[in-house]
């Protein structure tokens, strides 16, 4: 028989009950690595910044020069030592993560281009997950047994597996994430998660080119 397929609002509760049990629906500012999956080889080192209203910047700098990613909902825009640079997926959407109501949660899909009320049921590395939004396009999964976010997938292929989820003091948040993106693949990991303050400046797009 097939598989029970609750309703997408249910799921959405779901997850947001987890973002906001996992402290992390407020800014959050975090120590990164860029790191090369084959051999664990540090590639850049740097910052990220993420609010749950869809606002997060992340700056990483390496041998290659200083990389600067502003996201705004669905649009990502970013840099090389100040130049536009169509380089790599490196910012995914984790304001999915951050958001402490369903409707907040289904909003935030439709505006990345898949239906909030979209469901159904995926398999992925070892995780069995509802999945919210079209497979194929923009969806989230969750963890069938945790009920919390365990991979992004977006246009044109991108697919996001999120590490473990640990604490960092009271915050809940995945240890890494795994970017697979136009053949390639890299590892964000994250040394340490804590709330920030941001302002207008934060995600002023003149902050890409400063």
């Amino acid at each position: 028989a097939a598989a029970f397929v609750p309703p997408a609002k249910r799921v959405a509760v779901a997850a947001a009950k987890a973002n906001r049990a996992g402290k992390r629906t407020q800014a959050l500012r975090c120590d990164v690595q860029l790191v090369q999956p084959d051999d664990g080889s540090v590639l850049a080192t740097g910052e990220l910044i993420t609010v749950p209203d869809g606002r997060s910047r992340l700056e990483l700098v390496g041998e290659e020069g200083r990389d600067r990613y502003l996201r705004v909902g669905g649009r990502l825009d970013g840099t090389r030592d100040g130049l536009a640079n169509a380089g790599p997926l490196r910012l995914p959407p984790l304001h999915l993560l951050q958001l402490g109501t369903s409707g907040d949660l289904q909003r935030a899909l439709s505006v990345l281009g898949t239906s909030g009320n979209a469901i159904g049921l995926g398999h992925d590395d070892r995780v069995d997950a509802y999945v919210l939004g079209t497979r194929g396009s923009s969806a989230l999964w969750i963890d069938m047994d945790e009920l919390s976010a365990a991979r992004i997938d977006l246009p044109g292929g991108t697919i996001v597996r999120l590490g473990k989820h640990r604490s960092y003091g009271s915050i809940v948040w995945p240890s890494s994430l795994r970017i697979e993106a136009e053949g390639t693949e890299l590892r964000l990991d994250f040394d340490s998660v804590e709330p920030t303050k941001v302002d207008d400046t934060t995600f002023a797009r003149e902050w890409l080119v400063r």
